[in-house]
C-alpha cells in the first residue's frame, strides 16, 4: 500500500532529503553564484550539458533503431535510464527501469516504424521539444545557464509518456506525491552543489 510521497512501507527514494537550514553566507554565495550564471545565460544561451546531449543522441539512436520518423518522449525515457548517470538515471533505476525490457516496452507501446534514417537526421516531434522547453525553465528558474539529465527527467514527470507512467505506477507510488517529492530532491540536491560550485549533468 502507498504511503507519504506515495512510497510502500518501508521504501525510501534513491537520495536522501534531509532538509537543512542554510546560514547567511550560504544565502549570500548562493545568491551570487546565480547571479553569475545568469550572466552566462544571457551571453551563451542555456547550454545542454554533456550528459543532456549524449541523451539526446541516445534517443536519436533508440528512435532508429524502431525505424520512426521523429524522436519522441518515450525514446527519450529510454535513453535517460540507458546512460545510466545522472539523477535522472538514478531515480529511473529506483523505478526498476532496465534497458531491455524497458526497449521492448516502448517497441509494443509505439510500434516499430517504416523508415530508415540515420539516427543524427531524425527531428524531435512537437512533444519532445515541448520537453526540452520545460526543460529550459526549470533551469531558468533556478538561475542556471545549462539544463541537464535531471531537468529533461523534471519535465518528463510533467506529463508522463506511457512507459515512465507504467514505471511509476508499477512500483506502487501516485504520480503526483512522485513528481512532487522528485522536485524537493532536485533542490536539495542543487542547492548542495551550487554551494560547492559543481555543475548538474
Amino acid at each position: 500500500m502507498a504511503g507519504a510521497f506515495g512510497l510502500r512501507s518501508g521504501e525510501v527514494l534513491p537520495i536522501y532529503n534531509a532538509s537543512h537550514s542554510m546560514r547567511p553566507f550560504d544565502r549570500f554565495h548562493l545568491a551570487g553564484i546565480k547571479t553569475l550564471n545568469f550572466g552566462r545565460r544571457i551571453a551563451f544561451g542555456c547550454k545542454w550539458t554533456p550528459r543532456a546531449a549524449q541523451t539526446a543522441a541516445l534517443a536519436r539512436k533508440e528512435a532508429a533503431a524502431l525505424k520512426h520518423d521523429c524522436v519522441q518522449e518515450i525514446h527519450f525515457t529510454v535513453a535517460l535510464g540507458h546512460l545510466g548517470e545522472g539523477l535522472a538515471a538514478e531515480h529511473l533505476k529506483y523505478l526498476g527501469f532496465q534497458y531491455e525490457r524497458a526497449l521492448a516496452q516502448a517497441q509494443a507501446i509505439v510500434g516499430t516504424g517504416t523508415v530508415t534514417l540515420e539516427s543524427t537526421s531524425i527531428p524531435f516531434s512537437d512533444g519532445v521539444r515541448r520537453i526540452i522547453t520545460v526543460a529550459k525553465r526549470f533551469s531558468l528558474r533556478d538561475g542556471l545557464w545549462y539544463f541537464g539529465t535531471e531537468h529533461l527527467f523534471l519535465a518528463l514527470l510533467q506529463e508522463p509518456d506511457k512507459l515512465l507512467r507504467q514505471l511509476v505506477e508499477a512500483k506502487g507510488l501516485v504520480l503526483d506525491a512522485y513528481r512532487t517529492e522528485t522536485e524537493n530532491i532536485y533542490r536539495e540536491t542543487l542547492k548542495k552543489r551550487l554551494l560547492h560550485s559543481r555543475p548538474m549533468a
